[in-house]
């Protein structure tokens, strides 16, 4: 148009992208559910079970979890520095997300908005329901959530299929079923007594190999050894399936590969709790099926309601402690909840009937999740935390050790 018109020309607007940020889930949660399904691009996949979405309609970008399905974790990098490793097959499950949906037009159904600002609902890759595909593929198991949904049935008939089949996840041994939270007073870990390993995690995890168990392992690992060393068992002379148990000769126990490189292989002795990095390949032989389908002896387990200090030195302090009340003594553990595949306890030393988090929190070494799994409080649980939570109010008044500063948590603490 020329310069000097009379006319003034239309000036062409673009429609903003809006983010979805934890203060404002409300004014987009309404809009989306009253959409219901709709059209959406998939941004970003950060695990199996959540991504970070385009949608048109909406012109937002929001992150939406999957309802009512588990899917392993992915490694991780905590607040405090510190690697937290992943479960087995979870990388394994991302990629298979990755190369399904990223950077694809997919179909998303919003149902509810959690308090971080995350929206929860359903994805539909090419009209099939994404969870339901990842539960056929054994990269996950159903939630409990999913009961109250129409998609149960469809998830349920996939567990099923998947869990026959030993399919990825269900090829291991695990603790958990269906992702339930579990009161103290039941499953089998509950009130059981066990001992707690040297070493304990930065993130204050720890392995705990009941008695029962350790009276089971040492007749079981002599058999094992001499049938694997002595009797021929072929050596790994390729690249050993990650996350797939194994024998590790020179310890004479079962092993886990988790990471394959030219600096070697690292392990888990997945009956022992450790982590160790074998270079020479010979010193791995593959288990027979028998073998490979029993439980790990030790299993990972965390305090119940609790989380590390964001302080390196402080949790430094907070492992000492742990050690020199727990570490090789007989120990009363029972079990509180489970989530992502695992086991929150209560950690009790047998002698001098001292508790474990309880000790912590007193010592200003441990806060609490002001956020616990739902069910977790309930019955014995509420207790727990009540009791756990005076603990901490005790510490926080005079100022010992991570609250020399005040308050330092966020509101998503």
């Amino acid at each position: 148009r020329p310069v000097c018109t009379a006319r003034r020309s239309r000036r062409r607007t673009r429609s903003p992208i809006w983010l979805a940020t934890p203060s404002e889930p409300s004014s987009f949660l309404p809009s989306l559910q009253r959409s219901g399904r709709q059209e959406a691009l998939v941004e970003f996949v950060a695990s199996a079970n959540r991504f970070r979405v385009y949608v048109p309609r909406s012109t937002c970008l929001v992150t939406l979890l999957l309802t009512g399905v588990e899917c392993p974790r992915t490694p991780r990098r905590l607040p405090n520095g510190s690697e937290e490793p992943g479960e087995p097959f979870g990388e394994e499950a991302s990629r298979f997300v990755k190369e399904l949906c990223l950077q694809r037009e997919v179909e998303v159904l919003v149902e509810a908005c959690d308090r971080g600002g995350n929206f929860i609902g359903h994805l539909f890759v090419d009209g099939e329901n994404l969870a339901v595909s990842l539960v056929e593929k054994g990269y996950g198991k159903v939630h409990f959530t999913a009961e109250k949904s129409d998609y149960y049935p469809a998830l349920s008939k996939a567990e099923e299929k998947a869990k026959a089949d030993k399919l990825n996840v269900w090829s291991v041994a695990s603790t958990t079923d269906n992702g339930r939270a579990e009161s103290a007073a039941s499953g089998p870990a509950s009130g059981q007594k066990g001992r707690t390993p040297l070493v304990i995690r930065p993130d204050l995890s720890f392995c705990v190999q009941l008695a029962d168990d350790a009276e089971r392992r040492a007749p079981a690992s002599l058999p094992l050894f001499a049938k694997n060393s002595k009797s021929g068992a072929r050596p790994c002379r390729v690249p050993t399936r990650l996350a797939k148990a194994t024998c590790a000769l020179f310890a004479s126990t079962r092993a886990r590969v988790l990471k394959s490189d030219s600096t070697g292989k690292t392990v888990s002795l997945i009956d022992l709790g450790l982590e160790k990095i074998i270079n020479n390949v010979a010193d791995i032989a593959q288990l027979p099926d028998s073998l490979r389908a029993q439980a790990p002896l030790a299993r990972v387990c965390r305090l119940a309601f609790s989380q590390p200090p964001p302080d390196e030195e402080d949790i430094q302090l907070s492992v000492e402690l742990m050690l020199d009340t727990v570490a090789n003594k007989p120990a009363t553990v029972r079990r509180v909840y489970e989530s992502d595949g695992v086991a929150y306890v209560q950690l009790v030393e047998k002698a001098s009937g001292v508790d474990v988090a309880e000790l912590l929190l007193e010592k200003g070494l441990l806060f609490i999740d002001r956020r616990p799994p739902m069910g977790s409080k309930s019955g014995k649980g509420g207790e727990l935390y009540s009791k756990y939570a005076a603990k901490q109010a005790v510490a926080f008044k005079a100022r010992l050790n991570i609250w020399r500063y005040g308050d330092f948590r966020d509101d998503d603490d």
